[in-house]
């Protein structure tokens, strides 16, 4: 029989005692988080991850100088005005420097994090139990039910949109040093070394600093640990409350100074005018979000878990009709959690911990409606709940002996579908495609997944992409009105790529800028100019584009273009290789710049050189052996101008070489070689004469 007096430890010839007990648990944690998210390796970038890392040049750091360093703290500010998140954004910035864009190294670190934070989880639920407050009530069933939490938490799979989802490092860091820094503050409460006391009180802050600066939710950190001290170790009497009324206060008004001395109040109403709700929408909206995340947290169903969802807004108390209730709710819990304090301090405060640690975002911020990684720190205490409970069951029948082991295996079979779901889960982040499409499948109205399956059908210059397109215009269900621009941006560019309509693309450009300004709308304004011949206006648009973003390489690209038009050679030249050299932009269109502003220039090695370097990625690139065909007949190398003309006629047909020359010469404006088509056609008529 597993009773409460023996631990609910079953009779092995290994006892889980003293340190036995520590490896154990840490050991099966390892192993079962290894399981699960060993697929997650691999996983490729998704949405935000570039933003912030692979097109962030603040994260592309090259050396360990502290100027590189200190550039990473800025975040996506490239004005370096401003820091946001310094620590996590460090991290970035040392897997780029460790490993550039290669994703197994991102992946590992959040794995490596994601297991420290289940290990300092364990560590406090275990050390809180055997608080001298529960030292009847939990004594022997401190370490099973401390394992239990961990275990339902850290295997949830909630928690992948904050493990394998790269970017959101920022949520799990912020929760691993948030719950070191509660753990180190629990054992420095009781320490009776002075010593001792210093160093974790020490370990305690340096912790909590850490938090700050990987994520701004932190915050409520001092908050959590009075409730803490004064639930769990003082215990709440009249004599403790008025003790701690004012240690209580004194956090709180630091905090609102801190808050209106340093929040940008305007900046909060601004950001709401990007959003299809209003702040009203929003603090309506949000107590029912806490409560469907609860359901997600009890019934976490792979049918019912995605990265984005279609949530109803509500517009009133009674639209829809459980936003009332929610809000009732939502006021109601922590009030009775406050109350039953004295009696039921745990479950007090573990109630507290999960609404206090959403109230940041779950309030006045214009942030989306929702999102599971925001449950990655809220949750932690919310499994203890559960594991009380399922003790509590186990010790109620603890002379039925078939139903302790119904509810062990039930226990176990959860545990194991969790990490089944998440392993499931973690598939969807190996291809973008497939990521998005199933989340189309859960959520078929949202427009940022039409659009976003619209972006990668572009980028293969698949003609369904204006469909997707079309169809995320359409719906209007946008999570921020920036996503319009975007949706008529990437119209633009499909009508210059795939249709080579200039006068559409510029259509949805304009439209584009009717919602909002966008530095890739200029730019995508300067190619349809030039696409139209129109040079002078061209260079208007680049210029403000690069003016406003100067790191991204494909602007300076499009300079150049604009300059080799302009016959503006060397300043071709010098445009072309800043993107190529500086912001590491390896763009086949940049390099047939190159190779055509150094043959007008006379430098015919030179032009080689970038033609040949297109050719080792793309061998049948019928454009670089035009180029290469007029250069070798000039230059009279005979051999290798034989040699390219074979290769060519063993992939072209002649009528399909004239056919792709008169394109060619149609897009002069556009592409950076203007053909010669008499000249290649007589060396190639010549050639299959010979």
């Amino acid at each position: 029989m597993i009773t409460s007096k023996e631990g609910f430890n079953i009779h092995t010839k290994w006892q889980l005692q003293g340190s036995g007990g520590y490896i154990f648990s840490f050991i099966t944690l390892f192993i079962a988080l290894i399981l699960i998210y060993s697929n997650s390796f691999n996983g490729t970038w998704i949405f935000d991850d570039l933003n912030n890392i692979v097109d962030n040049p603040n994260v592309h750091v090259k050396s360990f100088h502290w100027e590189d360093i200190k550039r990473s703290f800025y975040g996506m500010d490239t004005s370096h005005k401003k820091i946001s998140r310094p620590l996590s954004y460090l991290t970035f910035a040392l897997n780029y420097l460790l490993g550039g864009k290669e994703v197994f190294g991102y992946h590992a670190f959040n794995f490596i994090t994601h297991y420290l934070t289940a290990v300092f989880l364990f560590l406090l639920i275990y050390n809180t139990l055997q608080l001298p407050l529960f030292e009847d009530q939990y004594k022997t069933t401190a370490y099973p039910i401390a394992l239990l939490s961990t275990f339902l938490w850290a295997t949830h799979p909630i928690q992948v949109t904050a493990v394998t989802y790269i970017v959101q490092r920022m949520a799990s860091m912020a929760a691993l040093f948030y719950i070191m820094s509660m753990y180190f503050y629990s054992k420095a409460r009781l320490s009776k070394e002075r010593v001792q006391r210093i160093l974790l009180y020490s370990a305690c802050s340096i912790a909590a600093l850490c938090s700050f600066a990987s994520k701004e939710n932190a915050v409520m950190l001092p908050l959590t640990i009075l409730f803490f001290d004064l639930f769990l170790i003082q215990g709440v009497c009249k004599k403790t409350v008025k003790k701690n009324l004012l240690f209580f206060i004194a956090p709180i008004l630091v905090l609102m100074i801190i808050g209106f001395s340093h929040a940008n109040f305007s900046a909060i109403i601004d950001g709401y005018k990007l959003r299809p709700f209003t702040l009203t929408e929003r603090l309506l909206t949000e107590p029912r979000v806490i409560f469907f995340y609860i359901t997600l947290l009890l019934y976490p169903l792979s049918s019912r878990l995605a990265f984005l969802y279609d949530f109803p807004v509500s517009t009133g108390l009674y639209e829809p009709w459980t936003t009332l209730p929610a809000i009732i709710l939502i006021i109601a819990i922590p009030v009775i959690a406050l109350f039953m304090a004295r009696r039921h301090p745990l479950i007090s405060f573990c109630i507290l911990f999960f609404f206090l640690n959403h109230l940041i975002e779950g309030s006045i911020l214009p942030l989306e409606i929702i999102y599971e990684h925001r449950n990655y720190l809220p949750s932690m205490f919310f499994f203890v709940l559960i594991a009380v409970f399922l003790f509590s069951l186990l010790k109620y029948f603890a002379s039925k002996k078939t139903i302790q082991i119904g509810l062990i295996f039930m226990i176990c079979f959860v545990i194991t579908t969790q990490g089944h779901t998440a392993y499931m889960r973690n598939k969807q982040f190996r291809n973008e495609k497939l990521f998005w499409l199933n989340i189309l499948a859960k959520s078929p109205n949202l427009s940022r997944a039409h659009g976003e399956i619209g972006r990668l059908l572009l980028s293969e210059r698949n003609r369904v992409a204006i469909v997707e397109l079309s169809e995320a215009l359409r719906l209007e269900n946008y999570a921020n009105l920036s996503e319009k621009v975007i949706y008529h941006y990437n119209l633009g560019s499909y009508y210059l790529m795939i249709n080579e309509d200039s006068e559409m693309a510029l259509k949805h450009f304009r439209e584009a800028q009717k919602t909002g300004e966008s530095n890739d709308v200029y730019a995508g304004i300067a190619v349809a100019m030039l696409h139209k011949g129109e040079i002078e206006l061209a260079r208007e648009n680049i210029m403000k584009a690069i003016s406003n973003t100067p790191h991204l390489a494909n602007y300076h690209s499009n300079f150049a273009l604009i300059l080799l038009k302009e016959g503006k050679y060397k300043d071709a030249i010098n445009e072309s290789l800043t993107a190529l050299e500086k912001y590491g932009y390896n763009q086949i269109q940049t390099m047939r710049i190159l190779a055509e502003a150094y043959r007008q220039e006379g430098n015919n090695n030179k032009a080689l050189y970038y033609l040949n370097k297109i050719l080792e990625e793309q061998p049948k690139d019928i454009i670089s052996n035009f180029a290469l065909i007029e250069i070798y007949g000039l230059t009279g190398e005979k051999e290798r101008l034989k040699n390219t003309i074979s290769q060519l006629l063993s992939e072209q047909s002649i009528d399909n070489i004239i056919k792709e020359l008169n394109k060619l010469s149609k897009k002069s404006f556009f592409i950076a070689y203007s053909p010669d088509n008499k000249t290649i056609l007589s060396y190639v008529n010549n050639h299959k004469e010979d």
